[in-house]
Order: C-alpha cells, then structure tokens, then sequence
C-alpha cells in the first residue's frame, strides 16, 4: 500500500524534458530519477540529444534534431510541465555552453528561459567538496555568479537544482527540489508553444546551411587591393611619358607603348583569376587625370607645329 506522501507525488506527476550538452549529465539525472521512480513516481524525465550537443550541432542536419524534439513532445499529448537545462558543476561557462543556450533559445522560444525552464547542475559531490572550505550554501553560490551565467540564473528566476547521486536520501531531496521548482512555473510546455517558435527554428536551419556552405566553397584566394586612384595617376603619368618620348623617338615611343599594353594586359588577367582587386577611382582624380593627358597633348601637338614652323 502506498503512503500519503507517495499518493501525493504520484497524483503530482511531472514531465520534464532535459536539454543541454553531451557530457553534461543528462542521462544520469534521467538515471538517477527513474532509480526512485518505483516508490515516489512524481517526474518523468526525458533527455533530448542534438539540443545543445557539441557533436550533433556541429555534424547532423539541424531540420532533423527539430523533428526529433517536435516528435517527443507531440507524443507526450499534455506537454511537459519544464524544460530543463542540465549544467555541469565545477566547469567554466564557456562559449560552447553561451551557444547552447542560444540554440534552446531559439528552438524552443525566445522567452521560453522566463516561463518554462528549471535549470540542473551536476557533479553535486563537487560543490559539497568546495562549500566545506568556507561554508557556502547552493542558493548563496547562485546569486554570488557574475556574467553570463548570473545572468541565465536570473533569467530562469533563480529555479535551479544541485544534484548529487551518492546517496538514495539525497536522491529523494533533490526529486522533492526539481518538483518544487517544476511547480513555480506553473504552465506547461505544449505542442502550439514549439509551433509558435517556428521562425526561431527558420533561423536555426538558415544558420546551418550557411555553415555547411561554408565548408563546402573552396577555400578564398589571397588577392592584392589597388587603389583605383593609384592606377588612375599612373596611368596618367605613364601616357604623358610617351607622349613625351614619341616626341623625340618614334621608335622608343612605339617600346613604350608595347611595355604599356603588356601591363594592361598582366594586371586584366590578375583580375580575372581573383588575385587582385582595382578600386573604384575618386570621380576628381580620374577627371583632372583626364584633363592632364588632354592639355599634355595639346601642349605636344602645338610644340612640334612650332618647331616645324620655325624649320621652314
């Protein structure tokens, strides 16, 4: 026969469905949990894979991981009373945990962190080691947090859990702990809140492909930037040098030329395998560049008239 207090759970039961990197303890909690299931049957928890994964985030089609939640939760016709973030104890908050959470975020609703989510940490025994130097408790070790993390703390209301699977007693404290907190949120997560984060997960696949594609293109060339205003001046000050030349050598002036043309041609071909880039020139550079050429020509054109003038 059972005791009031387990009738109590059991009439209490909640689902909770766990998110969160691999190695971070999500099937020992489910583990631990079902281990006591049989005298206080008050949680069943579910562990999702890909949310959060390191290894499938990185290598399996994000559409597919988003089935697979949408899967679990459709089968599970009520919802689930919490979504839980499961953290490890005693490791830095660091960017690959960021991107987890950013990835919750968008899968499962940009507010769902406010209304839906307890969070678990791990590795319990640790802390219990840590907090016999100075006596700190879980709850001061939460709000003492700076960052990134004290902001998620603050974000999830401060509904977090220590768990420590060493002992059966603690076990039963922390099953008591999770529901407690499960309870403070109130609302379950449904099938029409995962629909409602639908351009979360748009935005999910877009980043995917784009990752993918990015392996996938060739990786870029190296290429030279010219200064569009350089070329513009050089070439300017290379054709009032023929000009010049051809004023006094036909010969060395057709030399010229050819060097000019062969230059043209190298810097075409350059750009067209992608190895060098010309820069748009300054509209005023290239007009008085322009404007030079024309009144050097002139000034030729009028030089050698006079000098044949004056031969006659």
């Amino acid at each position: 026969m059972k005791s009031v207090a387990t009738k109590y759970y059991y009439s209490n039961k909640k689902r909770i469905l766990l998110v969160g990197r691999e190695g971070n303890g999500k099937r020992s909690v489910v583990k631990s949990l079902k281990s006591i299931s049989d005298e206080y049957n008050d949680i069943e928890a579910i562990a999702t894979q890909g949310v959060g994964d390191c290894k499938e985030d990185r290598q399996e089609n994000i559409l597919a991981v988003i089935n697979r939640v949408q899967a679990t939760i459709q089968n599970t016709a009520e919802g689930f009373d919490a979504l839980v973030l499961v953290l490890k104890y005693g490791v830095r908050f660091t960017k690959q945990e960021k991107d987890a959470v950013e990835m919750v975020k968008l899968m499962f609703g940009d507010h769902v962190f406010r209304s839906h989510v307890t969070i678990i940490m791990t590795y319990g025994d640790l802390f219990e080691t840590d907090s016999d130097e100075d006596g700190t408790t879980f709850e001061s070790w939460c709000r003492e947090q700076t960052g990134d993390i004290q902001r998620l703390f603050e974000e999830v209301g401060h509904r977090i859990v220590l768990m420590d699977n060493k002992s059966r007693e603690k076990q039963i404290t922390q099953a008591r702990n999770i529901q407690r907190c499960v309870q403070l949120i109130g609302k379950k997560y449904t099938t029409e809140d995962f629909r409602n984060a639908e351009e979360g997960q748009r935005v999910l696949i877009a980043r995917e492909n784009a990752r993918e594609n990015a392996r996938n293109s060739p990786e870029p060339k190296d290429h030279t930037v010219i200064n569009g205003n350089i070329v513009v001046s050089f070439l300017t000050m290379w054709i009032c040098l023929m000009l010049f030349i051809i004023s006094y050598s036909a010969i060395l002036g057709l030399v010229w030329i050819a060097l000019l043309l062969l230059g043209i041609l190298f810097v075409h071909l350059q750009v067209r395998k992608g190895l060098m880039v010309i820069g748009r020139p300054n509209k005023y550079v290239a007009g008085i560049s322009v404007v030079v050429c024309i009144l050097y020509v002139i000034k030729t054109t009028t030089t050698k008239s006079m000098n044949k003038l004056e031969a006659t």
